[in-house]
């Protein structure tokens, strides 16, 4: 039998090894080297622009519904704890928190 002594990779492999399949591991992981030159050609950025076209006040709005969604079913403690969490982390003078 196999010994139940050690780590779980010394377990695992005990396991592989016991069962063949150590070695195919081992061949594996050797075909798959890859030159630095390579991974950089995969890693090339050229011809790419990144640009962000997301809502600048998606967490705001979000918050903010919320709130709504919550005073509209009579949740008056979650709504408040939402509405402090509005005005101490989005409320600006550009985009100041309904009353």
């Amino acid at each position: 039998g196999l010994s139940a002594v050690g780590t779980t990779a010394a377990l695992r492999g005990r396991l592989l090894e016991h069962f063949g399949l150590l070695k195919e591991v081992a061949l594996q992981k050797e075909t798959l080297a890859v030159t630095p030159e390579e991974i950089e050609e995969l890693c090339a950025t050229d011809g790419i622009t990144f640009c962000d076209e997301s809502d600048p006040d998606f967490d705001f709005k979000t918050l903010l519904s919320e709130v709504m969604q919550k005073s509209s079913v009579g949740h008056w403690k979650s709504a408040t704890r939402k509405l402090k969490k509005l005005n101490k982390q989005y409320s600006t003078s550009d985009r100041p928190v309904p009353r």
